[in-house]
C-alpha cells in the first residue's frame, strides 16, 4: 500500500511538472510572437511617416541590390561593385524592396529569438531567466532599426546565435547527427557569403571537430557535409569576380580600408576623427605601414577597441535617451558572464577533457568563441560603433543571464544548508 502511494504521489508530481513545463514553453513562443509583432507594428510606422532614414550603408546596399536585380544574369554584371560585401545580393534574392527585405529581416529576427530560447534551455537557465534574455534581446532598441533598415547587423546575429545552437551538442550527439553539419554549413555558408566577418562560425566547428576527433570515420563524415556548404557561396562569388574583373575577391575589396580605419595617424579607436583614405588598391600597405612605424600606438589602438567595445553607447548613436538603460543593465551583465564563463571553461577542461563535456557546457563554449571573435575582429579592423557589436548581443545577453543563473544555483544550494545548520543549533 505504502509503495502505490508513493508511486501515486510521483505521478502526480511528474504530471505538474509536465503541466508547468507546458505553460513554459507557451508562455516563452507567445513572448516571441508578441515581439515579432511589435517589430511588424514598427516597421509600419516607419513606413507611414515616409520612407526611413536607410543611412548610408543601408542606401549603398540598397542601390546595389536594385542593380544586381536588373542585370541579365545571376553575375549581376551592373553591380559592378566589388568595394562592398555581398550582402546585397542576398537582399536582392527577396526583390531589393522595403517590404521583400523587411520580411527577410523578420525571420532572420525571429529565429534568432528561437536560437535564444534553445540556447537558455540548453544551459539550464530558470524560467524567469529564460524570458528575460529573450525579451532582453527582442526589446534591445538597436533591433527594431536593423530589422527594419537594410544592413547587414541583425542577419549576421541570425547566424551567430544559430551556429552557437547547432554546435550546441554532447560528443555522441556531435558524431551521431550529420544534420547538425549539414545545417550549420548551409548557414555558415550564407553568412560569410554575405559578410566575410561572420568567418568567425569556424570556431564552433573547430571546437565540434576537436571534441569527435577520436571519432575519425564521424569526423571525416562531419568535415565533407560541412565544409563544401561553408566554403560554395564564396568560391562562386570569387569565380563571378574573377569572371567580371579578371581578378579573384572572396568578399570585398575594403580589407585594406577596414584596417586602415582602425590604425591611422589620428585614429582614436572611436569612429571618428577619420583621415581621407588612401586608393582603394593602396590603403593596406598604408595600414601595415603605420602599424610597423608605430607598433606601441597600434598596440595601444587595438586595446582602446577591445575595451570599448563593451562601453555604453553613446546617446545619438543609440536610440531614444530614455532606453539606454538597457545597455547599463546588459552590457555590465555580458561582459561580466563573459570573463566568468571564461573561466569556468577552462576548470572544466582541466578536470573533464572536451570529449567528457555536456551539451551545454558546449553551448556556453560557442558562445564564448563568437563573442571573442567578434570583439577581436573589430578591435583590428573598423573601430568602436555600437552597430558593429549588434551580431554578438544575442550571445552577450545570454552570458549575461547565464551569470545571473549561476548565481541563483549558489543561492539555492545555501538554503538547505543554512536549514540544515539552524536546525542542528536549535537542537
Amino acid at each position: 500500500m505504502e509503495s502505490l502511494n508513493v508511486k501515486i504521489i510521483h505521478s502526480m508530481h511528474t504530471a505538474e511538472q509536465n503541466s508547468s513545463a507546458t505553460r513554459q514553453k507557451f508562455f516563452e513562443y507567445a513572448l516571441i510572437t508578441g515581439i515579432c509583432i511589435l517589430h511588424i507594428l514598427y516597421f509600419l510606422l516607419s513606413i507611414r511617416r515616409g520612407e526611413p532614414s536607410l543611412g548610408v550603408d543601408g542606401e549603398v546596399y540598397r542601390d546595389l541590390a536594385q542593380a544586381y536585380r536588373a542585370s541579365e544574369s545571376l553575375f549581376g554584371e551592373r553591380a559592378r561593385n566589388i568595394f562592398w560585401t555581398p550582402w546585397y545580393v542576398v537582399l536582392a534574392a527577396v526583390g531589393a524592396h522595403r517590404v521583400g527585405v523587411f520580411i527577410l529581416q523578420l525571420t532572420a529576427f525571429g529565429l534568432t529569438l528561437l536560437a535564444i530560447r534553445a540556447l537558455t534551455r540548453l544551459l539550464g537557465m530558470p524560467p524567469l531567466l529564460r524570458i528575460a534574455a529573450i525579451a532582453g534581446y527582442g526589446l534591445y532598441w538597436p533591433t527594431f532599426d536593423y530589422v527594419v533598415f537594410y544592413q547587414y547587423e541583425n542577419f549576421l546575429g541570425f547566424v551567430l546565435a544559430s551556429t552557437a545552437v547547432l554546435f550546441a551538442a554532447s560528443r555522441e550527439e556531435l558524431e551521431r547527427s550529420w544534420w547538425r553539419w549539414l545545417a550549420a554549413g548551409a548557414v555558415g555558408g550564407i553568412g560569410v557569403f554575405a559578410h566575410t566577418k561572420a568567418a568567425g562560425v569556424i570556431w564552433p566547428a573547430i571546437l565540434a571537430m576537436l571534441i569527435i576527433a577520436r571519432a575519425w570515420r564521424a569526423l571525416v563524415r562531419a568535415l565533407l557535409v560541412y565544409v563544401p556548404l561553408l566554403v560554395a557561396p564564396t568560391l562562386w562569388w570569387a569565380w563571378r569576380n574573377y569572371k567580371l574583373f579578371g581578378k579573384w575577391v572572396l568578399g570585398s575589396t575594403s580589407i585594406g580600408y577596414n584596417l586602415f580605419v582602425g590604425f591611422n595617424s589620428v585614429a582614436t579607436g572611436m569612429y571618428l576623427p577619420q583621415p581621407p583614405p588612401p586608393p582603394a588598391d593602396q590603403a593596406l600597405g598604408v595600414a601595415l605601414r603605420f602599424i610597423s612605424v608605430h607598433p606601441w600606438r597600434s598596440l595601444e589602438l587595438f586595446v582602446i577597441k577591445l575595451i570599448r567595445f563593451w562601453e555604453i553607447s553613446p546617446t545619438d548613436q543609440f536610440g531614444p535617451t530614455w532606453l539606454i538603460w538597457q545597455e547599463w543593465i546588459l552590457m555590465p551583465l555580458g561582459l561580466c558572464g563573459f570573463v566568468y564563463a571564461f573561466i569556468y571553461l577552462l576548470r572544466r577542461i582541466r578536470e573533464v577533457g572536451l570529449q567528457n563535456w555536456s551539451s551545454g557546457e558546449v553551448a556556453l563554449a560557442n558562445c564564448i568563441l563568437l563573442v571573442a571573435y567578434y570583439v577581436l575582429f573589430h578591435a583590428v579592423f573598423y573601430n568602436t560603433l555600437p552597430r558593429f557589436r549588434l551580431p554578438a548581443m544575442p550571445l552577450i545577453i545570454v552570458l549575461g543571464m547565464w551569470l545571473l543563473s549561476c548565481a541563483e544555483w549558489r543561492r539555492s544550494e545555501k538554503q538547505p544548508k543554512a536549514r540544515e545548520t539552524s536546525q542542528r543549533t536549535e537542537s
